[in-house]
């Protein structure tokens, strides 16, 4: 304690010059150490912020699978009945749970049509705005896995005119799966022309 107070007092002898100069070296370490915290702490938020549009490159590319929407584009009339097919590429999966989503004011829809790629159908739903459907590899099928390929084709009416009515997949809802891992990459919808 006793060295404490000499420092002290020798610090309150010192010339007024030095003691500025010593208190702007303070306050200069003190900010510089801020701000490079602060510099630290930005670029790691930025990583983790755009960790979820980013993937890390990997000497194996991870396996994927995608789904789109055919026709994707079409110009229709007004009572129009229009066949939308749902068809996987890449990976073959396991089983699937796909949600189509598209805007009630424009269309409606019906008659679901099971495609070839999965032979277990577990449901087929239609709401007004969604179609639902899940599919599976049954346990006796020869492959364990199934696709590429159509998986289900709906039947879409067009009921009002508009210059953009459009098609998707449900994000959350979507699901391409094989050993418990959703493989959907790439989900391509559809946008339409009604008059």
């Amino acid at each position: 304690m006793p060295d404490f107070q000499k420092e002290i007092s020798a610090l309150r002898k010192l010339n007024p010059k030095r003691k500025f100069a010593l208190a702007a070296m303070f306050v200069a370490l003190l900010m510089g150490g801020f701000l490079v915290g602060i510099l630290i702490s930005s670029g790691r938020n930025k990583v983790l912020r755009t960790a979820n549009i980013f993937s890390v490159p990997s000497p194996t590319p991870a396996p994927s699978a995608s789904l789109t929407i055919s026709p994707s584009q079409k110009s229709l009339k007004v009572g129009e009945v229009m066949p939308v097919t749902v068809a996987i590429s890449g990976e073959p999966v396991q089983a699937v749970d796909v949600v189509l989503t598209y805007d009630p004011r424009y269309f409606t829809a019906s008659k679901i049509q099971k495609g070839k790629t999965f032979d277990q159908f577990l449901k087929q739903t239609i709401q007004q705005g969604k179609v639902s459907v899940s599919a599976a590899v049954g346990p006796t099928a020869a492959s364990k896995t199934a696709g590429p390929g159509e998986i289900f084709t709906v039947n879409l009416t067009a009921i009002a005119a508009t210059t953009s009515a459009q098609v998707s997949f449900a994000p959350s809802d979507t699901i391409l799966a094989k050993n418990g891992e959703n493989l959907l990459k790439i989900a391509v919808g559809g946008s339409y022309q009604i008059e």
